[in-house]
């Protein structure tokens, strides 16, 4: 009996081996295997937070963008969706009549969908300055064809009855083509002291205490607005918040302004609205315009006096409702950016956000194997 039991016992210990080096070699598989375990949830939380967003993403786009080709095909017209039709055709004709050699007659059918468009949009909402823009176009487009001997009674009829919606207060000038000489392009193009303009703006993070008045941002804004965009259509939106509770609040929602966002003087929040377009080619266009137009914005704050900083939107869905609720921007306009405000302190420290070479940023192309620039 006792020598069974010696028996079991070694039975039990070769089983259960208990020497510190095949403990550590345990401890070590099990710590392995936990890291497998935590990099494998990080990996499926990333995946889970990627694809809901872009879930998001599609589903406002959709919601957005296809309402209005159902709308117009439908004869149901939607007031941005039809704007947005009238603006893209209009200025389709007006970057024709802008080529070297326009042929007269050309664009007929885009002629006709921009006049259905503004009747349509008279009837429905009443002329502004979106079809006063489009009637000078079809008017240069009318005298552009008679001076070509393709003069169209009928057509003149219908854009001088469009006209007349517009009344005594349409500015004939606002729309078409203008002669600009090389000289003078040239001359307000090369403003001395226009790079020092570039090179002295910087991400300021340090504000005085001085209020940010609401006529310096309209005047930026009013700069920015030359920013180009997709047939001319000018998605962009900026809200402007200066009261310091507002401007806390908003900022609450970025995580991007820790250490300096209470001393801000206000804070604009640029959007692009979706419903300005139309097909999925179209999906990220949203970005690019309203990407461009706040840079145009910071440049416009620069030349205003006042400094900037922009604030990415980086933001999960919970962050984003978050500002939707907060603010009341609609589902339909894509976030693009904050941008810090305020004005200058007497001294200041800035980041000097050193720049690529040259060399890495100008890069040569190649085009059947040759390179494009040498």
């Amino acid at each position: 009996m006792q020598e069974q039991r010696h028996e079991d016992r070694d039975r039990d210990a070769s089983a259960f081996p208990c020497s510190s080096k095949q403990d550590a070699e345990r401890i070590g598989g099990l710590r392995r295997f936990k890291r497998r375990v935590w990099a494998i949830r990080g990996y499926l939380h990333f995946l889970y937070g990627l694809l809901t967003s872009y879930l998001y993403d599609i589903g406002r786009y959709h919601r957005a963008a296809s309402k209005g080709n159902e709308a117009v095909r439908a004869g149901k017209s939607r007031h941005t969706e039809l704007r947005s039709w009238i603006a893209a055709d209009a200025h389709k004709i007006e970057k024709g009549l802008a080529l070297r050699e326009p042929r007269p007659g050309f664009g007929k059918p885009v002629i006709r969908r921009l006049l259905e468009e503004l009747a349509r949009y008279h009837a429905d909402f009443g002329p502004d300055h979106i079809t006063e823009m489009a009637v000078n176009i079809l008017t240069a487009y009318g005298r552009f064809n008679r001076e070509h001997d393709l003069g169209d009674a009928d057509f003149e009829a219908q854009v001088a009855g469009l006209a007349s919606d517009l009344g005594s207060t349409r500015d004939p000038e606002r729309g078409g083509i203008v002669s600009v000489g090389r000289g003078a392009f040239l001359e307000k193009a090369r403003l001395s002291g226009i790079a020092d303009f570039f090179r002295s703006r910087h991400s300021v993070r340090n504000f005085s205490d001085e209020v940010v008045s609401m006529d310096a941002i309209k005047a930026a804004v009013e700069l920015a607005q030359r920013t180009p965009s997709v047939c001319n259509r000018q998605s962009w939106k900026t809200y402007a918040y200066l009261e310091r509770e507002a401007t806390q609040q908003v900022l609450a929602c970025q995580q991007g302004n820790r250490g300096f966002g209470d001393t801000t003087g206000g804070v604009l929040v640029v959007t692009s609205d979706l419903e300005t377009f139309f097909s999925y080619g179209e999906r990220n266009q949203g970005f690019i315009d309203g990407g461009m137009f706040a840079m145009s914005l910071v440049y416009g704050l620069h030349a205003q006096g006042l400094g900037s900083c922009c604030l990415n939107w980086c933001a999960e869905l919970s962050a984003e409702r978050k500002l939707r609720v907060l603010t009341g921007i609609p589902d339909h306009e894509a976030v693009i950016m904050m941008i810090a405000i305020g004005h200058l302190p007497e001294s200041l420290h800035v980041a000097q956000s050193v720049r690529k070479p040259l060399s890495e940023v100008l890069v040569g192309g190649h085009v059947d194997g040759k390179r494009t620039i040498k």
